[in-house]
């Protein structure tokens, strides 16, 4: 079994706080696992509040396209968000590649010739 990165860890551990919020889901041992995990990393905290943000709004985006019926909304629409949510992933990429160079784990993410470059 590959361990995962302590980015990944947080990442996911973010996405899990949001689902808890956001949905009927009960995530509270998965949240649980990774909040264990997440205790051995020093300065941790920052990294977590700055991912809880980008996944917010990447969360809420995304909202707003599921809500919205396709033949309903204009494809402007559509289009601004989709990228609203590339821009924000590059922020969240970003973030978790600070990560990898901080403490040494996992991979950088690095986009070539990819639209969210």
């Amino acid at each position: 079994m590959i361990r995962m990165p302590i980015s990944e860890v947080a990442d996911r551990y973010t996405i899990a706080l949001l689902k808890q919020k956001n949905t009927d889901e009960d995530m509270s041992k998965e949240i649980d696992t990774y909040q264990d995990e997440l205790r051995s990393y020093p300065d941790i905290e920052s990294y977590i509040v700055r991912l809880l943000e980008v996944n917010s709004k990447i969360w809420k985006l995304e909202a707003s396209l599921r809500a919205g019926k396709e033949n309903e909304m204009m494809y402007a629409v559509i289009a601004e968000t989709a990228i609203a949510i590339r821009n924000t992933n590059r922020e969240r990429v970003a973030i978790k590649n600070e990560m990898v160079e901080k403490y040494g784990e996992g991979f950088k993410d690095i986009k070539i010739n990819h639209v969210s470059q």
